[in-house]
This record gives structure tokens, sequence and C-alpha cells, in this order.
């Protein structure tokens, strides 16, 4: 599926999407901004204050009847070990065959299961979109149900702060103009067919979420490969930081201001109640032609938002593990004047619940 930029003349931060006048190339092709006022009339689940679907394993094991939980790793990693209870083990791109078949509303609540979580975030968005409300993301997957299965997030801690490509200079949003533009099949008959037939394409493609794979930056990338890439190739991508002030900046508790954000990245606000990926924000700043990179807390704002993007056409990837990933010391770093905040996005071993699982080996 091919996208292409469609110009959108006249728009404002608070225009309404309805009214924007969009030039039609000669070949079947629709402007995001038409599936992104379907998203955004029903019920806007990436932007709305459940976001990022997180649920966590305490909750978990003190509720475990009343959750469906659906292991999405490898079956090999499932029969390494798994939460006990009603666990089903099946792979990513078989959900929503199976929640056709057997999902109804009066389901108890759906939890996916992956590596790390990330990935889990980034389908149960999906799901979320698709119209699933009642599905969760474990969070920090199973690293976080026993240590057994930790290393998967230790190996993701990481800081490249001391690389001389860290600064403080706020870099602006750029100036709007470009919504992606979606190829319409011709079997698709609305709107709203058009973003489940999308999601179904979404939820095929697989999401990396550990440094072992070898991924091809389809969805998921390391920080040291943004590094690599955006040097060789700089105006081809965009980089984002998906948080807030606190993790934009580095303060000392002294007030001195540190290199905190790496150079050319651009803040957009995760935090309800104003996120800053919606049509009354920024999202028509972002480029339809380039590749924006996200990285936010821990991955897992980053996962639902380049699933999010993906759905409205845009070319994303996320930084796995987020900051956790760029500068960990940062993260638990007690002389910070965002310690507090930031270290609860931090991975550490008291994430681990070290809660009993079963092995089918």
């Amino acid at each position: 599926m091919f996208y292409f930029g469609v110009p959108i003349i006249a728009l404002s931060l608070t225009s309404c999407l309805e009214n924007l006048s969009i030039t039609q190339p000669d070949f079947p092709i629709i402007s995001s901004v038409e599936l992104l006022i379907q998203i955004e009339n029903n019920g806007d689940p990436f932007n709305s204050l459940d976001a990022p679907f997180i649920i966590e394993a305490e909750e978990v094991f003190n509720n475990i009847n009343s959750y469906l939980l659906f292991d999405i790793r490898s079956e090999e990693l499932f029969a390494s070990g798994h939460i006990e209870g009603s666990i089903i083990n099946i792979q990513h791109s078989n959900l929503l065959d199976y929640f056709e078949t057997n999902y109804t509303i009066t389901n108890p609540k759906i939890v996916l299961i992956s590596e790390t979580g990330q990935a889990a975030a980034y389908y149960t968005c999906l799901l979320r979109l698709y119209g699933i409300d009642n599905v969760f993301c474990l969070y920090y997957g199973m690293a976080s149900w026993n240590t057994a299965f930790a290393q998967a997030w230790y190996d993701g801690l990481d800081k490249y702060n001391n690389l001389g490509i860290f600064v403080n200079t706020t870099f602006p949003k750029p100036i709007g103009g470009n919504y992606p533009g979606i190829v319409l099949p011709d079997s698709i008959e609305s709107i709203a067919e058009l973003k489940q037939e999308r999601i179904i394409d979404l939820m095929n493609s697989d999401f990396y979420e550990t440094i072992h794979h070898n991924t091809t930056h389809t969805n998921s990338i390391l920080f040291k490969d943004v590094i690599g890439m955006i040097h060789s190739n700089p105006d081809g991508y965009f980089l984002v930081c998906y948080g807030d002030l606190g993790l934009y900046y580095y303060f000392k508790s002294s007030n001195v201001l540190l290199n905190g954000h790496p150079q050319d990245a651009v803040l957009y606000n995760a935090i309800t109640p104003i996120p800053e990926f919606r049509s009354t924000g920024y999202l028509h700043t972002l480029p339809s032609n380039k590749t924006i990179v996200i990285y936010s807390y821990n991955g897992f704002y980053s996962a639902t938002a380049t699933a999010y993007l993906k759905l409205l056409g845009y070319a994303v990837i996320s930084v796995l593990f987020g900051m956790n990933n760029i500068d960990y010391n940062r993260m638990t770093d007690p002389d910070s004047h965002s310690y507090d905040w930031l270290n609860k996005w931090a991975f550490t071993s008291e994430v681990i619940k070290d809660y009993p699982f079963v092995t089918n080996m």
C-alpha cells in the first residue's frame, strides 16, 4: 500500500476538519482527514483517558478470574513459562479472527501479554480502534510477572547521552499543511470499512520488542539504530519526543538545565487532557513525507502512537524502551528535578512481582 501527501488548504489548530478543502489527484486516493473524522466521531480511544491501555501485574494476579489472558508470544516462549489461568496462546495475526468468532461485550476484560509489553501495547491500540473496548496490555509484559522473564527488559536499558548529540534547545513544531493520502481499494464502500481493513493489515505486521530481534524498522527500532539512520539520511526522518516537559528537559534539583533530548527532537504532549496527536491539537504538523521516529518514557505511549499514526497513513517507528533505552541513568537520577515523575516510568526491580508461572516443557 502506498501513501501520498495531500495538500490541505487553510488549516488552523481549531478548524473543523469537515470544512477542509482537499486537492484530489487522478488516482483512487483519499485524504486521511476522512479517516480521522471517522475515528474522532467514534470515541477516539487513542486520545482517551484510558490510553495507553495498560494493566499492572498485581491487578491481574489479584483478580485472575476477571480477565481473559491472551499470550501473543511465540509457542516456544509460551512453553518456557506462562501465567497459569485462562491463558490462550495466540499469534497477533489471529486475534481479530478469534474475536470475530468469540467476542461479546459480556466477555471479561481481555489482557494481551508479550515479552516486554510494547508489542502488546501496539496491538491493544489497534484492537481498541477496531471497536474492542475492554482490551488491555500487561504493563512491562512477562518481565513484570517474574524475574525469569525480566532479562528482555534489562537488556533494553542503555544510555547514549555521552555521544554529544543531546541538547537543551527547544525545537519548534513544523508549520502544518499535509495529511497523508491513503489508497482506496475498489472493494471498500465506506470510511468505516476502510478503517477496519487497514487495522486488519496492521494487525498482521510484526512488532519486534526486544534487542535480540533482527528488526527491519517496520514498527520499532532501538535508539542506537536511530542515530545511524538519521546520520545517513537526516532529511528523511522526523524525531518526536512524545511525553511532556519533564521528559523533554533535564533539570537538576538545583535548577541547572542539562541536555535532555536528542538534536532536532520535537516535543508533542502525550498526557491527557491535552494529547496533541488530534485534529484540534498538532497532528497536522507531523510531516507526511518523512519517517516519524517516536520515543516516549518507556515505549508504551510511542507503541500506541505508532499504531494510531500508521492507521492514518503516516510512516512511523517506535523507539523501544523509550527513554529507558536512550538515557536510563536520567530515569533513575534522584538529583533530577523530575525524579519522582520519570522514575515511575523506569524499569526497576520493583516492577518485577515474582508471581508463579507454569511451563509446558
